[in-house]
């Protein structure tokens, strides 16, 4: 049985190798944690050094503890029993260390590493004074964390996870900096933009002030140009009733020229037939008839046909435009085509009680070459009309529709909505597309064209209604 001196012996050399090895490793040697009345834990622990030597002396009965085992001693001569006991193992140290730049590492064990983002008051304490903070944890016994003050870490040392973490927080930061500045730049944009779209709203508004008050005046000189002309016509009747009784008192008196034979003859003045004796230049229908002839005097040598004066200017409602594709009337009035045309449109007429005066026709090209067909009219002739038409509506005042009559007249229809005329949209203008009367486009049956003038007569009626207009019951 070995002496306990040797054991002492040999625990001091046990020792002190497991200093030197934690001093090495950690920089302090651990506290196994035991003195001499404890020594019964290494029971058996360094028996394997002369295990060879002592095999010899185990008897078959070794399995049996002897008495002197029991009372806490061992005989040399047995070999104990090696019991499962755990080892004593390396002191748990946990490392925790915060970097200037908001990471927190967390060293748990030397394979484990924890990256986490530090709080607000560690990274202030690690901006101002950075430590490390250690905690030793020996098995089955409690050892009070230990506070070691060290510099931060530099930025060679971090490792690489943590220095791609930092690069990627980077990274972000970089790309919010660029989204809020592209941002700011939006909100500035949309506040431009909106200011400009107040600019142009108020632009807009005045514009249409500016405009409102020309329509204003446009109409107040229409007025007054229409009370002149009554003025004008005024005049000529006193003139022409003053004439008369000059020419009679002449007539009644030849003795008076006698009796001053020595005294110049005074000139009597006969005057010139003027257009209101005219039926043509009639009050009610004379401005259409004004702009025919204005119309003749701009093309030489070409016949623009009257309208008829049982229509009239100021009772017109609707502007039967007519594609005058043949020849002119004989009887020298706008009509709507030929003779079969015009009856046709006769009977619509009185079949809806239509008047005259509510009613004025025109033609799309004014102008026809005397003994001429027109034929189909060309584009730059259907362009040339839209003046003439809209002079016209001018002096109509309360038209507010066309029945354009064939493609030619629909078309010059149309090209007059596209216009920006203000009497378009202050009478509310509507124009009906209807068959043309004459010719080749009303050829059929008598059921097709009974079904035309059906359809015709629907677009009069719904002119008729818009104006006010009564129809026949």
């Amino acid at each position: 049985m070995a002496s306990r001196s040797a054991y002492d012996d040999y625990d001091e050399d046990y020792r002190s190798d497991l200093d030197a090895k934690y001093e090495e490793g950690f920089g302090q040697g651990p506290d196994l944690g035991y003195d001499d009345e404890d020594d019964d834990i290494f029971a058996g622990l360094f028996d394997d050094v002369d295990a060879d030597a002592e095999d010899d002396d185990v008897s078959p009965s070794a399995g049996k503890a002897p008495q002197s085992v029991a009372a806490g001693r061992k005989p040399a001569s047995a070999k104990p029993a090696i019991s499962k006991k755990k080892e004593p193992t390396a002191t748990s140290v946990v490392t925790t260390r915060v970097s200037a730049s908001g990471v927190k590492m967390t060293l748990a064990s030397p394979t484990r590493l924890i990256v986490t983002k530090a709080e607000p008051e560690e990274l202030r304490a690690a901006q101002m004074a950075p430590v490390a903070h250690e905690r030793t944890e020996a098995p089955g016994k409690a050892v009070p964390a230990q506070t070691v003050h060290a510099e931060a870490a530099p930025a060679a040392q971090v490792d690489p996870a943590l220095a791609a973490l930092a690069e990627s927080a980077s990274r972000a930061r970089v790309a919010a900096e660029a989204a809020a500045n592209a941002a700011k730049r939006a909100v500035a944009d949309a506040v431009a933009k909106a200011a400009a779209a107040k600019a142009a709203a108020a632009e807009a508004s005045a514009a249409e002030e500016a405009a409102q008050a020309a329509l204003a005046r446009s109409t107040e000189a229409e007025e007054a140009a229409r009370a002149a002309a009554d003025c004008l016509a005024e005049a000529q009747r006193e003139a022409e009733e003053k004439a008369v009784p000059a020419e009679a008192s002449v007539a009644e008196a030849p003795h008076e020229e006698a009796t001053l034979e020595s005294e110049p003859a005074a000139a009597v003045v006969v005057p010139e037939p003027t257009m209101v004796t005219d039926p043509l230049f009639a009050p009610a229908i004379a401005p259409v008839n004004e702009h025919v002839n204005f119309l003749r005097k701009l093309r030489p040598g070409l016949e623009v046909p009257y309208v008829d004066p049982m229509h009239s200017v100021e009772e017109c409602r609707i502007v039967s435009l007519f594609s005058n594709t043949g020849e002119a009337n004989p009887k020298g009035f706008v009509w709507a085509g030929d003779d079969a045309a015009a009856t046709r449109l006769l009977g619509l007429q009185f079949q809806l009680g239509l008047r005259p005066e509510w009613i004025l026709p025109w033609n799309t090209y004014p102008w026809f070459t005397p003994g001429e067909a027109n034929g189909k009219l060309l584009p730059e002739q259907v362009q040339a009309g839209l003046k003439p038409l809209i002079a016209l509506l001018k002096v109509l005042p309360r038209a507010s529709a066309i029945v354009a009559h064939g493609p030619e007249a629909n078309r010059l229809a149309q090209m007059l909505l596209k216009t920006d005329n203000p009497l378009i949209w202050r009478r509310g203008l509507k124009v009906y597309k209807a068959r043309s009367l004459h010719g080749r486009a009303f050829a059929g049956s008598k059921e097709r064209q009974t079904e035309w003038l059906i359809e015709m007569g629907k677009a009069y009626a719904d002119a008729m209604a818009r104006a006010g207009l009564q129809l026949r019951r």
